[in-house]
């Protein structure tokens, strides 16, 4: 018989690699080798140690594998797109809530962490409040919250008691009660001065007003008034109001460039009627006949002579 010759032992682990790779061609013998290797490993991580040393060593590649910045990112994405799936499950968010609340409620036990954690948000509150837009809606915010709170009886009685006591304990104070003197003169004297002012203001407003004699004449009743007291009309005016030719005629009867009437001649003709005291109701002076008109020049001459 010829001589069989033996396989080296790299030989032997070739073929046995050739022969697991064509068995796991078969989607069977794959998924009993997957549930085999799976059954393998719960056993295992049975063993604590077995279980701590696997957790180390994928900790470990996976600290290494993070060192990628390409795949740290594709991780963080990865993380993030799982996370917000989640979150479309209600029972899923709340339950993730109440356990970053508890965790933060247990973290915030420890001092120092919650030190930290006041400081990292007064830090990032003064940043926040630079933008001046953002410091006034804090501001808006705080006083609607305070206004709603203080509404409370419950809570604002209190609070005036202990404002109340606070007050009279620090105005025994003579450093405290000295200045406070001083600050509550000046602004006695501040608004003494605002209101002397506001009354001086408003004094000279008036002067002002009625420097000028009433001499604006009203072309329905005739009166004399002050500018303020009467309004410019036009014969258009009165017709967009509905007053018709013949009250129009009537209520712009005083014959004069820049037509004007009073409040009440206004409020009648707003109203298409004709005021009581309107001239065209026989209240106008008659036309002074020629032979009792005065002769201007000779009464002029008269009056030289006199003086």
């Amino acid at each position: 018989m010829p001589k069989v010759k033996k396989k080296s032992v790299a030989q032997k682990a070739r073929e046995a690699r050739q022969r697991g790779r064509i068995a796991r061609a078969d989607s069977q013998v794959v998924e009993r080798e997957r549930d085999r290797k799976a059954a393998a490993d719960r056993i295992a991580r049975e063993d604590p140690e077995y279980a701590q040393r696997e957790r180390d060593r994928k900790a470990a590649a996976d600290r290494k594998a993070r060192e990628d910045p390409e795949y740290a990112q594709r991780e963080r994405d990865r993380k993030a797109a799982a996370d917000h799936k989640a979150r479309e499950d209600p029972e899923y968010a709340q339950r993730e809530r109440d356990r970053k609340a508890a965790a933060v409620r247990q973290a915030r036990e420890d001092h120092e962490y919650a030190q930290r954690e006041r400081e990292k948000q007064a830090s990032a509150d003064r940043l926040a409040r630079m933008d001046p837009e953002y410091a006034q809606q804090e501001r808006q915010r705080k006083a609607i919250d305070m206004r709603s709170y203080r509404a409370n009886p419950v809570v604002r009685t209190p609070e005036k008691k202990r404002d109340q006591e606070c007050h009279r304990a620090r105005r025994e104070d003579p450093s405290f009660r000295t200045p406070e003197k001083l600050r509550d003169s000046a602004a006695k004297r501040s608004q003494r001065m605002k209101q002397s002012s506001s009354f001086e203001k408003l004094q000279n407003k008036f002067h002002v007003k009625i420097r000028s004699a009433p001499t604006f004449i009203c072309s329905c009743c005739g009166g004399l008034w002050y500018k303020e007291s009467t309004c410019i009309v036009t014969e258009n005016i009165l017709k967009d109001r509905g007053c018709d030719e013949n009250l129009v005629s009537k209520l712009l009867h005083v014959n004069q460039e820049e037509h004007r009437l009073c409040g009440t001649c206004k409020k009648s003709a707003y109203a298409k009627r004709l005021p009581k005291l309107s001239l065209t109701n026989g209240l106008d002076f008659p036309e002074i006949p020629e032979c009792l008109r005065v002769n201007k020049k000779l009464y002029q001459e008269y009056t030289i002579l006199e003086l």
